[in-house]
């Protein structure tokens, strides 16, 4: 059955209260600064005799005697007073503005991970990985400068400990105030710090023999963190803000499984974003390939589905660190594939295998199974009515506006009334609507109607009354 019209106010809403985040003290911020010069240039200034005033003065008692006016080579006032400018002409030794004024290095051997910053006379500031050789160069940032010189005079290196290659090796140089260091970096926050910079414009960082990976960046609920297999087997882990990267271990049966069993489709694009709030931006690593992806359970493809609940299994330790809080709970759940909630806010939501979940509108569940062979299909006929595009954006847009700070806050009005979530080779597909739904989406919105009528009934009159209003 087909259900239309307007919520009761407040019933069937869903609160969401927002998360405090984790803010790093620190942080650099990239300033413009524009500096010229023009040449010099040589100007001719004539000065007009001002007149003399009056005076008394007492009468002279030898008076001078009459000189003819030949006797005298006479010149003019103006001859007099011209001023002619002399140029100024340039130093024997222009001067190198593309010089070093800063530089740093930090590396961590046993990753491979080296990459520099460096500062020139100019106020250029250029990022480089030396492992790649990958470069970019920002200019005017002479302001930027200025406060990571102020960080590395007063920054403290600790000794590094013999033959750790897991340890963060650092080194800077001051070279107009004579300054240089080298040693073990350890403070967490310059640490979050340069690890931000340098992964925002380089990208994170994986090893060259990486067989899957994941990268975090950091974000309201979690510190930055990375999780890689390497061609040895072998499980490391790194988290941003940490002097020294974790003990590799070796995969386990489950992993190992997992990894044989892992395929990348093709075809996949390169970026599945949904932007959820405060949630971090995060890179796949698949031996050379690289996807970002953003809040994953509402913008993950099903072909993506398996390789990222791997890369989940990989990165359970560090996503149980006591840095990070736990991500809410989205719609659609990453092993979901449909999500339908109909006008007086009940929801039903359809797996893979079969399996569904109904909540009823005051959240109380109820479970069951439908065959999982027609499961496909039925993704398919939503799919292909063309009325449901990629892309997650109304259910986004009611979570931003419930969250207000710590203050957690009942939306009474929304764009629409019914709303339908489907994952599929695509991405994650979208659909609300109040009033009108197309034709072709009528037969798959019936199927779902009596299913949760089934269960839990049909919507309350009451309900039905204020949809028609």
């Amino acid at each position: 059955m087909m259900f239309k019209g307007k919520r009761e106010k407040g019933k069937g809403k869903k609160r969401i209260r927002s998360l405090s985040f984790l803010l790093f003290p620190f942080t650099f911020l990239l300033f413009l600064v524009a500096c010229g010069s023009d040449e010099p240039q040589i100007v001719v200034v004539t000065a007009t005799p001002e007149p003399v005033p009056p005076t008394v003065a007492p009468l002279p008692s030898v008076y001078p005697t009459f000189t003819p006016e030949s006797a005298f080579e006479t010149t003019t006032g103006e001859e007099l007073l011209a001023v002619t400018a002399t140029p100024v002409l340039p130093t024997a030794t222009a001067v190198d503005f593309t010089q070093p004024a800063l530089s740093l290095r930090l590396s961590i051997p046993a990753l491979g991970l080296d990459r520099t910053l460096a500062g020139s006379l100019s106020s250029a500031m250029t990022l480089r990985d030396e492992a790649t050789g990958q470069e970019i160069v920002f200019p005017d940032q002479g302001a930027y400068l200025v406060q990571i010189e102020a960080v590395l005079n007063g920054l403290l290196l600790e000794e590094l400990p013999v033959g750790c290659d897991r340890c963060l090796h650092f080194s800077y140089a001051l070279p107009f105030d004579g300054q240089e260091g080298e040693g073990w970096l350890r403070d967490p926050i310059v640490i979050a710090s340069l690890e931000r910079l340098f992964t925002e414009h380089l990208g994170p960082h994986f090893p060259d023999d990486t067989i899957v990976g994941i990268n975090r960046q950091i974000s309201g609920y979690t510190i930055a963190h990375t999780a890689v297999v390497r061609s040895d087997g072998a499980i490391w882990r790194w988290n941003g803000p940490d002097d020294m990267a974790a003990e590799p271990e070796l995969l386990t049966s489950d992993l190992q499984d997992g990894l044989n069993n892992l395929t990348l489709e093709n075809g996949l694009a390169r970026a599945y974003l949904a932007e959820c709030p405060f949630y971090p931006l995060e890179t796949i690593a698949v031996v050379e390939v690289r996807i970002e992806t953003q809040c994953p359970p509402l913008s993950l493809p099903t072909t993506l589905v398996p390789v990222y609940a791997l890369l989940n299994q990989l990165t359970a330790v560090q996503l149980a660190d006591e840095r990070n809080l736990p991500y809410p709970e989205q719609p659609l759940p990453l092993d979901g594939l449909i999500y339908y909630e109909r006008i007086d806010g009940a929801s039903v939501t359809i797996y893979g295998d079969g399996r569904f979940v109904i909540l009823t509108a005051d959240g109380e569940p109820n479970e069951g199974q439908i065959p999982a062979a027609e499961v496909g299909p039925f993704v398919a006929q939503i799919v292909e009515s063309d009325l449901v595009p990629v892309g997650v954006s109304l259910v986004l847009q009611e979570e931003i506006e419930n969250q207000q700070g710590d203050v957690v806050v009942e939306t009474d009005e929304r764009e629409y009334q019914e709303v339908i979530l489907v994952r599929s080779e695509a991405g994650v597909h979208e659909f609300g609507w109040s009033d009108n739904i197309g034709q072709g989406l009528i037969p798959a919105i019936t199927i779902l109607d009596v299913l949760i009528a089934d269960r839990i009934g049909l919507p309350e009159p009451a309900e039905l009354e204020a949809g028609d209003e």
